[in-house]
C-alpha cells in the first residue's frame, strides 16, 4: 500500500538557479514517512512511551537523481514498504512530478532502544506494518 504525501517547491528549497537543493529530499522523505507511519496509526511519541521505550531510524539510504525539481513545482512522495523483518522494514519512497519520478529513495529503516541500539519492532507496531506491506 503506497501513501502520497503532497509538497510545493518554495524558495528555501532551491538554490540560486531555482533548483531544488540535493539534500531537501532527505527532508521531503522524513515528513512523508512520519505522514505514513501516522497514516496507519503509528506514532514515534507513542513508541518512545512504550514499556521497552524504542523508536525508528534510517540504517541507510539511496538516492537515485533523474532529474531536477524546481520553484513553485508541485511534488508528491509514494511512500510503500517492499520488506517487513524483525527489526526494521525497507522502504521505497519515490518522488514524483505528475508521472515524471524526480528521485527514488531506498531506505533501511531499523527499530532502535533509546540506547541506540536494534530491537525487534513492537508486535502491536509491527502488525499495523503487515498489514500495509
Amino acid at each position: 500500500m503506497k501513501t502520497y504525501t503532497p509538497f510545493s517547491i518554495c524558495y528555501e528549497d532551491t538554490d540560486a538557479g531555482g533548483v531544488v537543493y540535493h539534500s531537501k529530499y532527505l527532508g521531503f522523505a522524513e515528513r512523508a514517512r512520519m505522514d505514513f507511519l501516522h497514516e496507519h496509526g503509528i506514532y514515534c511519541k507513542d513508541m518512545a512511551a512504550m514499556e521497552k521505550p524504542c523508536g525508528f531510524m534510517v540504517k541507510h539510504c539511496e538516492l537515485d537523481y533523474r532529474t531536477p525539481a524546481r520553484l513553485e513545482d508541485e511534488l508528491v512522495v509514494e511512500t510503500e514498504i517492499l520488506e517487513l523483518r524483525g527489526a526494521g522494514f525497507d522502504c521505497l519512497q519515490t518522488v514524483k512530478r505528475g508521472d515524471e519520478t524526480i528521485v527514488e529513495i531506498k531506505l533501511q529503516i531499523v527499530c532502535v532502544t533509546t540506547g541506540g541500539r536494534p530491537t525487534r519492532i513492537p508486535p502491536e507496531i509491527r502488525t499495523k506494518l503487515a498489514e500495509i506491506s
